[in-house]
């Protein structure tokens, strides 16, 4: 017994007993709480310290999985390169162009031109506006003063146009006849002993001295010359006109006037002739570019009132 008590006592000498690590600098004499609170302290610090290490290790194996994984994509998954795309050029084949035959010459019949076959435009195709239809333009209705609106401004039943024709006063039956009206002036010739009516506001003017052109000028721009030319084989105005002007006499267009004296008209409507002696008179209407007429009928005044002095 006693060697048995012997050796248990000298194995309980054998055994080593450690420290919890907890206990570690904790002095004998230090007080129950401090010491308790060391311990608490010290147990969290080893607590913390054996959770981090499994996150270290957990991080780490993480972090070599994907960079294996990385690898492993780029080594079998790398996308193949495009394949390079040659361009050839083919330059093409020269084309030959043959030149196309020339074509013959057309041969077109000579024409002579024949002033005679061209048709005139007529002076009473080119009436300038007339609103009321009574024979008178417009432009002619402020000249005279008279309604452009009604056909017949005096309402004597004659139509202004009518009227203006016959040498009457469209505006007024006192007076009735147009020279004592005051819508027209009277010119008279002295060297060529004709006179005539124009109308008021109108400008005459000679171009000579002689007086062998006289001018008549309106507001428009629009003029009426008479013109005295020389008849020294005092032809008759069929004749004289026939060769003067070259027209067939089929083409000569003869007429007369208020104060009976025979004349000829021309195709256009927009020259008169008369004959005395030795002498032809010209009475002649130009509108210049314009391509309607805006005095005809006072151009036609004109014309119905032209006498010889002496002659009425």
């Amino acid at each position: 017994m006693a060697e048995d008590k012997d050796n248990k006592v000298t194995a309980d000498y054998d055994k080593v007993f450690v420290m919890p690590e907890e206990y570690h600098g904790v002095r004998p004499d230090q007080p129950r709480e401090v010491v308790r609170e060391k311990i608490i302290t010290k147990t969290k610090i080893v607590r913390k310290k054996s959770r981090a290490l499994p996150m270290v290790v957990i991080f780490a194996l993480f972090i070599t999985v994907s960079l294996l994984s990385y690898i492993g994509y780029l080594t079998y998954f790398k996308p193949a390169p495009e394949p390079e795309v040659i361009v050839k050029v083919v330059e093409p084949e020269p084309v030959v162009v043959e030149p196309e035959p020339e074509p013959e010459p057309v041969v077109v019949p000579s024409q002579e031109f024949d002033p005679a076959k061209i048709e005139p435009i007529k002076l009473s195709e080119m009436f300038d506006v007339d609103v009321d239809d009574d024979g008178l333009t417009d432009a002619e209705e402020f000249l005279l003063e008279t309604d452009y609106q009604r056909p017949d401004s005096d309402q004597d039943s004659y139509l202004d146009g009518v009227e203006l024709e016959n040498l009457y006063n469209p505006i007024g039956s006192d007076p009735a006849r147009l020279e004592f009206s005051g819508l027209v002036s009277t010119y008279v010739n002295p060297t060529f002993d004709y006179d005539l009516f124009y109308p008021k506001g109108w400008f005459a003017r000679s171009v000579d001295p002689k007086n062998s052109e006289i001018v008549f000028s309106s507001p428009m721009n629009e003029n009426v010359s008479v013109l005295v030319l020389e008849n020294t084989a005092q032809l008759t105005l069929a004749e004289w006109y026939s060769v003067q002007i070259d027209e067939a006499e089929a083409n000569i267009v003869e007429f007369e006037n208020h104060n009976n004296m025979k004349g000829v008209r021309s195709p256009d409507e927009f020259t008169v002739y008369f004959a005395r002696g030795e002498y032809i008179y010209v009475i002649d209407y130009d509108i210049g570019l314009k391509e309607k007429a805006s005095y005809p009928h006072l151009f036609e005044l004109l014309v119905q009132s032209f006498v010889f002095t002496g002659q009425e």
